[in-house]
């Protein structure tokens, strides 16, 4: 079994300077958590990069937070090519139960099918979470794996849950993130239990892996020691064993909003200098269509902006003190074609 050094708060800048310095480590340690910021490209490219490095040595299994255990089916027959990506995408309801854009992620995808590298999913089925915290449970969970928040961990959490409109009550979202992690730690010990042959690497988001609360953490309590937890964090505030600050990534993404909506697409907020800003969205705004397609839900939403990147254009309709309006914004496509 690996050891693991204390080292020091050194930040490196790209891959392959974190490889060079601790190419050995890497290559030992029974799992290799990756954090990202799950809208920053760089740390998709950062975390594939790892995965080919690591894979060149290891063979490997990629767990993602990205995914619900009731999704494994889709997401294999993916791999095997019996879906293609529209399929996965629209099998999965990866709009509706991820909802983040998948251009940052497809590249992930698609190296692990042509290399057929496992992936598997870490997350609850789709709304496990939400009865476990309505039924204040922990399900077929580990309490013991539930029971301590430090309080830098809690800090954090309580700015982050006041940043967002309509997060609930507070206590709710501090166990919901401790469920989130503790499932993916079980799942993880899980997998790697039956397939020991393999090294594991964990995608997910870089508040899950701190190292006194995380997901390692938490594998640590299952019995699986050893895990290296590297955060993508310019800031080094969260603890970790190593730290990654990519340069910026220039790929191609789907155009965001940049607004919250309540339940009916009524904006709620329009973030400072975001696209809904330039186009002039207003708080009480009802987004009706978009590119010609009505929608009236966020999954939707994201669907339509994931083909727009290729049309290169946003059209919006919307109802505004009961007048109908459109807006249209237009950019330079992607080269990729979506799905459609």
């Amino acid at each position: 079994m690996v050891s693991i050094p204390l080292w020091a708060e050194e930040l490196y800048k790209s891959v392959d300077a974190l490889w060079q310095a601790h190419e050995e480590t890497l290559i030992q340690a029974p799992v290799v958590l990756i954090g990202e910021r799950h809208t920053e490209a760089a740390h998709h490219e950062s975390q594939l990069r790892l995965i080919q490095k690591l894979a060149a040595h290891n063979p490997l299994s990629v767990g993602l937070e990205a995914l619900g255990s009731d999704q494994q089916p889709v997401l294999e027959a993916y791999l095997r090519g019996d879906l293609d990506e529209e399929g996965f995408l629209r099998k999965s309801d990866w709009f509706d139960r991820w909802g983040y854009d998948f251009r940052l992620m497809a590249p992930l995808f698609r190296y692990a099918k042509s290399e057929a590298i496992p992936l598997f999913a870490l997350n609850f089925p789709d709304s496990k979470h939400r009865r476990l915290l309505d039924q204040n449970s922990s399900g077929d969970l580990d309490e013991a794996l539930l029971r301590s928040m430090p309080p830098k961990r809690r800090e954090k959490l309580t700015a982050l849950h006041g940043r967002h409109p309509g997060s609930g009550d507070l206590e709710r979202f501090l166990r919901g993130q401790q469920l989130w992690e503790a499932q993916m730690a079980t799942r993880a010990a899980e997998h790697h239990e039956r397939h020991r042959d393999r090294q594991l690497v964990i995608l997910a988001g870089n508040g899950h892996l701190g190292r006194a609360w995380g997901v390692g953490a938490k594998l640590e309590r299952l019995g699986l020691k050893g895990a290296v937890a590297i955060i993508q964090d310019a800031n080094r505030s969260l603890p970790a064993h190593l730290h990654l600050d990519p340069p910026p990534s220039d790929r191609c993404l789907s155009p965001v909003l940049g607004v919250f909506f309540d339940q009916e697409l009524t904006v709620l907020q329009v973030m400072e200098g975001s696209l809904a800003q330039k186009l002039d969205l207003r708080a009480g705004d009802r987004l009706t269509a978009l590119n010609e397609k009505e929608v009236s839900k966020t999954a939707q939403v994201r669907w339509a902006l994931y083909q727009a990147a290729a049309l290169g254009q946003v059209a919006l309709e919307v109802v505004r003190e009961g007048e109908r309006l459109t807006v249209t914004h237009r950019f330079d496509p992607c080269l990729d074609t979506p799905a459609q």
